[in-house]
């Protein structure tokens, strides 16, 4: 599933081995697990005899007959309950129940988590897992709604199919935050068994952020204060539904996460966890608004209602920027109304950097948050709530107010960063490469890996060429070594390597100061490198013909010099500039020195003549 990375390969058929290396301890002779105990007599007598009720169930399961083999399974899962409630837990270990959010139900009742082992309670999980599987027991807990904000009612469908012929009785069902439980009844054969659970979900609800995007992260680590969550994939499950089911006697609670379904007309049945929201969500238009001049700017905010909710907008803002209107109220009737709010923001006189905060304030609470939705065929729907903020530059940058075109490639906003100098950005189709007027522009970009994904550009670059001989700039931004659709990628030949800096902070020496890549129309020094993020650059050329320039060079602790992230050449009339330094990532994230620079590789070109 790494489909961002083009990692698909053809499948291998036949033997394929792999090889382990000991590099500590006493190696292996004929098993690597030689020593470690993994029967059920690592627990003593009490757990041999759960291991041989167990064998005896492996023994004698029939795939015509899974039910015959629940009585031996309720026997181990009894026996492993007994065990586990006379061990207690041992020290320093964490406790676990059946569900995360059963277990802060508890806390929130003042009961306290049951003390158990944790590969107990892992193995009677799936004990119980085993018995629901057996009996083709299906449980399903389905909202009413997908969301819902705190302070809201939410309406829960709760069905049990008991899909074998073995006697099974349904003693309650109970909801997450529900106070009653729904009533339960004997599970007929194939023949479904619904309740309704109402619920209130309490004002001090916890948002269904990711667990490790909850507090903002360091550097390179994200901060999450439960030790409990660090390790899991995903959220434990906003709402949990919980089946008491009587089997051989015995109450055994089969869970499930309660989800939101609908009908889709291709796919049929869709689930998505159900979410739990802000009462009231903003996000900004843009996440980057840069001022080259005093200049005042609009700036656009949209609410999303996470309820029927009222309250006022406003912006908070620092370092010498400044929003009209202060603020502007808002009122929603239900969930998943939007309204469009307009801001006019401006800047100082001299340059800075701060951030814009969208606040929504409702009956003295302040709501910070937007929604993103991260929603692909083969990942579950994600859904995130980060900071509503956006980054605001007043630049010291000269930026001429002139025509580009950008031949998109993989995907990135290097185009709106480009907008917000000034520029005109034209995206140029294939058909445009082919045939249009290329001299129009001023400068044309290639936006990151389009070598690698824009097959026209094989035939294109010849007439891009051209247009740089004839006057125009040609910047082209990092490709990889795979795939290129042209070795052609330059008026000179040169070649890619896997080299990159990774280390954001690598001091930048300027090999060439003088050259108006560093001087035209802005000029640089080594602080416009400070603020970068997540690295320099990627897929430097490693080798290049001697007609190209050399500007910049960094490198990371302990290698080599890399002088190769930026290349410059003159051609005909006109300048070709190809660059690995990550711009792709610094003018989305507001680095000020990134923008400057950018527009002096823009301005290539006219810096020549």
């Amino acid at each position: 599933m790494h489909k961002s990375q083009g990692f698909g390969s053809a499948e291998r058929r036949g033997t394929w081995l792999n090889d382990f290396k000991p590099i500590l301890g006493e190696p292996p002779a004929k098993d690597l697990f030689e020593g470690i105990d993994l029967t059920w007599g690592r627990y003593g007598s009490k757990g041999e005899e759960i291991g041989r009720v167990l064998r005896k169930v492996e023994e004698g399961f029939r795939s015509t007959d899974p039910a015959a083999s629940v009585p031996p399974l309720v026997e181990a899962w009894t026996l492993l309950g007994r065990m586990a409630d006379s061990a207690g837990e041992p020290p320093n270990s964490p406790s676990k129940q059946f569900s995360e959010t059963t277990s802060r139900d508890a806390n929130r009742r003042g009961e306290g988590p049951k003390q158990m082992d944790p590969l107990l309670a892992r193995k009677r999980r799936d004990i119980a897992d085993a018995i629901r599987a057996c009996l083709g027991v299906w449980v399903e807990a389905v909202a009413s709604e997908p969301s819902a904000a705190p302070g809201a009612s939410v309406k829960v469908t709760a069905m049990i199919l008991n899909r074998s012929p073995r006697a099974a009785t349904l003693e309650s069902v109970s909801v997450t935050y529900a106070g009653e439980p729904g009533a339960g009844g004997a599970l007929v054969p194939n023949e479904p068994l619904r309740r309704e659970v109402t619920l209130t979900l309490p004002e001090d609800a916890v948002t269904t952020q990711p667990f490790w995007l909850r507090e903002r992260p360091g550097k390179g680590l994200f901060t999450v204060t439960d030790p409990s969550l660090i390790g899991l994939p995903e959220n434990p499950p906003a709402l949990v539904a919980r089946f008491m089911v009587r089997a051989d006697g015995v109450a055994i609670p089969f869970e499930t996460s309660v989800v939101f379904r609908r009908t889709d007309p291709v796919k049929g049945e869709v689930y998505r966890p159900f979410v739990i929201t802000p009462p009231v969500m903003a996000a900004f238009d843009e996440r980057v608004y840069a001022f080259g001049s005093a200049q005042s700017k609009k700036v656009r905010v949209t609410l999303t209602s996470g309820a029927a909710v009222s309250g006022v907008l406003r912006l908070k803002t620092e370092a010498g920027f400044s929003a009209s209107p202060t603020e502007v109220p808002f009122a929603f009737q239900a969930r998943g109304e939007e309204k469009t709010v307009t801001f006019t923001v401006t800047p100082p006189a001299s340059a800075a950097a701060a951030t814009l905060t969208a606040e929504a304030v409702v009956g003295g609470k302040v709501f910070s948050r937007g929604l993103v939705r991260v929603d692909y065929p083969h990942i579950p729907l994600q859904t995130l709530f980060p900071p509503a903020e956006a980054k605001v530059l007043r630049l010291e940058v000269k930026a001429p107010q002139a025509p580009v075109g950008y031949v998109m490639g993989s995907g990135d906003e290097v185009p709106e960063a480009l907008r917000q100098m000034g520029y005109t950005v034209t995206l140029l189709s294939d058909d445009e490469l082919g045939n249009g007027d290329l001299s129009r522009y001023a400068a044309i970009v290639t936006g990151i890996r389009a070598y690698n994904t824009r097959p026209r550009l094989k035939q294109a670059q010849t007439r891009l060429l051209d247009y740089v001989e004839k006057g125009g700039t040609l910047v082209a931004q990092y490709n990889t070594m795979g795939d290129l659709v042209t070795e052609q990628l330059g008026p000179y030949p040169f070649k890619l390597s896997r080299d990159r800096v990774t280390v954001e902070e690598a001091p930048v020496r300027f090999v060439n100061p003088a050259s108006s890549l560093l001087t035209f129309p802005n000029r640089l020094t080594v602080a416009d490198f400070d603020g970068w993020v997540q690295e320099r650059g990627l897929y430097f050329p490693g080798t290049w013909d001697p007609r190209y320039e050399t500007v910049i060079e960094t490198h990371d602790p302990g290698e080599g010099d890399k002088p190769g992230g930026l290349l410059f050449a003159r051609h005909g009339k006109g300048a070709f500039v190809y660059t690995g330094y990550a711009f792709f990532r610094q003018l989305p994230a507001g680095v000020p020195g990134a923008y400057r620079l950018f527009v002096n590789l823009v301005s290539a070109g006219a810096g020549t003549r």
